[in-house]
């Protein structure tokens, strides 16, 4: 077989494993965010729900004495699973602490700091941020962390709860990963291919 006719066939293999070896990256890329952004709304859900109801169990009584009030199940909500009850019942009460008892907003900063002690016991490292946002133009209208960006692509972001259904008002989480850092894997993961790939071409 002929010099050339190797070189060309073994150009043709290492570009296909090149392609392969992306694809495959991709798709563990895409995994992993779909994973990580399953346990951001778990534990967003979480934080939020726990922020909502300290804010409950804090209501003073008139003579300052201290309200403990726990949630009964709404007969309405029993072929709902337990989750989506939780979250209608959370986001239930969020609007009747501004409604009612005059509260001005849940406090993000909070949400903040329980969400982001639930993150680091499950090892999700990377920028977090609570947004306060206007579902109905989606602009923010206030946020832990300016920094952080859903635009980034190496970013996960949660479900959105309501605190003020009928103004538009919802609180999401954004967790966003080191980008550099997830690019340098990526490149590590792909230098051997490109190399051999790189001395082929050269011959």
């Amino acid at each position: 077989m002929k010099l050339r006719t190797v070189i060309s066939l073994s150009l043709v293999s290492l570009i296909a494993v090149v392609l392969i070896q992306l694809g495959g990256m991709l798709y563990a890329f895409h995994a992993q965010m779909q994973e990580a952004e399953k346990s951001l709304n778990k534990c967003f859900w979480m934080s939020f729900t726990e922020t909502v109801d300290n804010l409950v169990n804090n209501l003073p009584y008139p003579d300052n004495s201290i309200a403990i009030i726990a949630y009964a199940p709404n007969p309405k909500y029993k072929r709902i699973d337990g989750d989506e009850r939780n979250k209608r019942t959370s986001q239930q009460a969020a609007q009747a602490l501004q409604r009612v008892y005059g509260i001005k907003e849940i406090p993000l900063a909070t949400i903040d700091s329980v969400l982001h002690n639930k993150l680091r016991k499950l090892d999700m490292d990377g920028t977090l941020t609570v947004e306060r946002i206007n579902v109905n133009t989606n602009e923010v209208l206030a946020t832990t962390n300016p920094q952080v960006s859903n635009r980034n692509f190496a970013a996960v972001t949660s479900e959105t709860a309501f605190t003020f259904k009928s103004r538009g008002e919802a609180v999401r989480a954004i967790l966003s990963f080191p980008a550099k850092e997830m690019e340098k894997r990526l490149l590590l993961l792909s230098f051997i291919t490109w190399l051999l790939l790189g001395t082929a071409v050269y011959a």
